[in-house]
């Protein structure tokens, strides 16, 4: 099966168009919209048929004409019957290269419309809203809906993989199978996965190309209805889907669904977590404190026989609840044993610390280092406060009282076990200096996924990735995972 334009080539450069209209993101708003098809009917329309013809094939339109004009073209028909037949001119193959051929198109709009810009920034089509809001098209297509219905389109097709060469070879692949499966039955409903879609969208857009094609392959040109969208159980989107899985299974001994191909649901936007610039400045910002550990004590630890101990004193940095970095501070000695005393710190620390992450004390006690001449034995660990349980205060205060309780080794399971050996803490919090910034690399921690029920009807709980409809009665079972 031969086409008239070289559509891998031609669905990369449709995903770049999109990816330009998507990125303005005004470009989906009604009156946006409403703008853009008065400029395209009554500006660039008849500006284009007014050119020579060889002239007017490398022309491109500003990017808002350009938008509805590529939404009119996604319904063959009815644009063969709104633009071709109407201005009487067969228009040459347009491509979506659209930075080529902008330059000539703006000076020949600027000297035909010297009081329209060629490029609409969203204030002046709200200046310019007493023209065009009083203006009717004579299109018997509604641009206006089709490019509502269309704005969801990009957010299917925008994940890496549809730029993946391989992936859009198959692609091709699949769309020659389904123009086949058409050409085999030419009276149902078939409908594409979104790969088969992409390809089918970046040879609508070739319309003099599409209409060729078609009418060799089929026939007829083939319609392109993206008006039904209702995927209820019954419906016809549902009922349709439901045949052409079984068609292509049955033609192509394959499988029909494609992963990375499929429904995706609709955009998130207001269904995930919001961010702005100001967040993400809070999110790197962090000031600077001067903490003191004015007094620390410990509970006595059993140990079997009285011997030299040393306590290491460590601040650890926490972020999510996950040790980041630790860093030593303070080492004393202590003489633990059946009748040992409690430990008390032996001077008041100071510690220059920010809160750009949480900053807890670590508390490790271990056996002294033995040395001798036949000997030099080997750390052993007895006591430990650690998991971020002794939380230092990054605000300003004043006599903070910490407690916790240390684990004890347990030489029989090799583990430390909760005791009810205590750990007091009393410190102070002093700013230094606040708002600083820092050079940050955000990511994710990954978490670890357990078995939960998701309710159906709770949009919030799965946010915008659809899920499919289960019988009454049935849980949705299934596994879920937060990262951070």
């Amino acid at each position: 099966m031969q086409f008239s334009v070289d559509l891998l080539e031609k669905a990369r450069e449709e995903l770049a168009f999109l990816r330009a209209v998507d990125a303005k993101g005004h470009f989906y708003e009604q009156d946006v919209i409403e703008c853009a098809i008065y400029r395209y009917e009554r500006l660039w329309l008849p500006l284009l048929n007014a050119t020579p013809e060889a002239a007017a094939a490398g022309l491109r339109p500003p990017l808002d004409v350009h938008w509805v004009w590529h939404v009119h073209m996604l319904s063959p028909t009815k644009y063969t019957e709104d633009v071709l037949e109407k201005f009487k001119k067969r228009e040459e193959t347009i491509g979506h290269s659209f930075e080529q051929g902008q330059k000539s198109a703006k000076g020949l709009w600027e000297a035909t419309y010297p009081d329209e810009p060629f490029e609409l920034s969203r204030r002046e089509v709200d200046e310019r809203s007493i023209v065009w809001k009083a203006w009717h098209t004579e299109f018997r297509y509604n641009i206006l809906e089709a490019a509502q219905r269309q704005r969801v389109f990009f957010y299917q097709v925008s994940l890496p993989h549809y730029s993946d060469s391989k992936f859009l070879e198959e692609a091709l692949l699949r769309y020659k199978r389904y123009l086949c499966l058409k050409q085999l039955n030419k009276e149902t409903f078939l409908v594409p996965c979104y790969d088969i879609d992409l390809i089918w969208h970046a040879h609508q857009v070739h319309p003099m190309a599409y209409e060729k094609d078609c009418k060799e392959i089929l026939g007829f040109v083939l319609p392109h209805d993206d008006s039904v969208n209702d995927r209820s159980e019954g419906s016809r989107l549902n009922n349709s889907y439901a045949m052409t899985t079984n068609l292509w299974k049955q033609h192509f001994s394959a499988a029909f669904a494609k992963p990375g191909a499929m429904y995706r649901g609709d955009p998130p936007n207001g269904k995930l977590f919001p961010t702005s610039e100001e967040k993400l400045r809070q999110a790197v910002s962090y000031s600077r404190f001067d903490v003191r550990i004015q007094k620390l004590e410990m509970g006595r630890v059993p140990w079997q026989e009285p011997e030299d101990a040393e306590v290491i004193l460590s601040v650890a940095s926490y972020r999510h609840g996950n040790k980041m970095t630790q860093e030593e501070l303070h080492t004393q000695l202590w003489r633990v044993g059946p009748d040992s005393k409690p430990f008390v710190l032996e001077k008041e620390l100071h510690l220059d610390l920010d809160d750009f992450q949480t900053k807890a004390l670590e508390i490790t006690v271990r056996t002294a280092e033995k040395k001798g001449l036949l000997c030099c034995a080997e750390h052993q660990n007895i006591a430990a406060v650690g998991d971020g349980k002794l939380q230092l205060p990054m605000e300003e205060s004043d006599g903070v009282k910490l407690e916790a309780q240390a684990k004890l080794y347990d030489a029989k399971s090799k583990k430390f076990v909760a005791s009810k050996v205590a750990v007091g803490v009393s410190a102070s919090c002093k700013l230094v200096k606040a708002g600083e910034t820092r050079e940050a690399t955000l990511g994710i921690l990954p978490g670890t996924f357990y078995d939960t029920v998701m309710p159906e009807t709770v949009e919030s709980m799965w946010g915008p990735v659809p899920m499919k409809k289960l019988p009454d009665g049935e849980e949705n079972k299934c596994k879920a995972v937060v990262h951070r």
